[in-house]
């Protein structure tokens, strides 16, 4: 774990009673880190590499644009923070004993969150969004560079957004007005997936409609 507060510093190693490791006893383990802040943490990773005698590569690297990288709580290695709709991850190839598991902050609860394969051009599957963030897991046997966010924002808060479908080829997009009164929501598609899908459109809704849009 990467402990704050003063200068960052790594606490390693098992938990073990106050006795401590016998002559007899062995302790051995693998540890996987993952690489977000650059050349900081690479000095981190060569101090402890120096201080617990770690050999090996870390096992994936994790380039984050739109957004912002945070100190995120164990078990989660990569946490970042929107800057608008989502974020772009560029995940390294690396062989996990499990999917790499990601927090995306900053996501409001009445709009879909999703990933959208930049490499497919395509929206892969939904996040769940619990707390103002997206949780999911990446599967990074190979490279991956993907969105997370909101693949579609709205320009009212209020308006409940889902997005059925989208690619290259366009979107399906289903917007629910919850208010007692009529509202005009502008939709738009979030900049970051610009390579996959440009589009912005104006619609009016009754108080409690629900409408379907075929974005192309």
């Amino acid at each position: 774990s990467v402990a704050g507060g003063g200068r960052p510093h790594v606490n390693v190693g098992p938990q073990v009673s106050a006795g401590g490791l016998g002559r007899s006893r062995r302790v051995q383990g693998t540890y996987l880190f993952v690489l977000t802040g650059g050349p900081d943490h690479e000095d981190i990773v060569g101090q402890m590499r120096d201080r617990f005698g770690f050999d090996g590569n870390p096992a994936c690297r994790a380039e984050i644009s739109g957004g912002v990288v945070e100190e995120g709580a164990l078990p989660v290695p990569l946490t970042a923070r929107a800057e608008d709709c989502g974020v772009v991850a560029r995940l390294s190839a690396a062989e996990l004993p499990n999917p790499l598991p990601v927090q995306v902050r900053g996501m409001r609860e009445r709009w879909d969150a999703a990933i959208v394969d930049l490499h497919e051009g395509r929206m892969i599957r939904h996040c769940g969004i619990w707390e103002g963030a997206a949780w999911l897991v990446l599967d990074v046997g190979r490279e991956r560079r993907v969105f997370i966010g909101h693949p579609i924002a709205a320009s009212d808060a209020d308006a409940i957004v889902t997005v059925a479908s989208l690619d290259d080829t366009g979107a399906e997009v289903i917007v629910h007005n919850p208010m007692p009164e009529p509202r005009s929501v502008t939709l738009r598609t979030a900049p970051e997936i610009a390579e996959v899908l440009q589009w912005q459109g104006d619609v009016d809704l009754a108080a409690g409609e629900t409408r379907t849009l075929h974005v192309q």
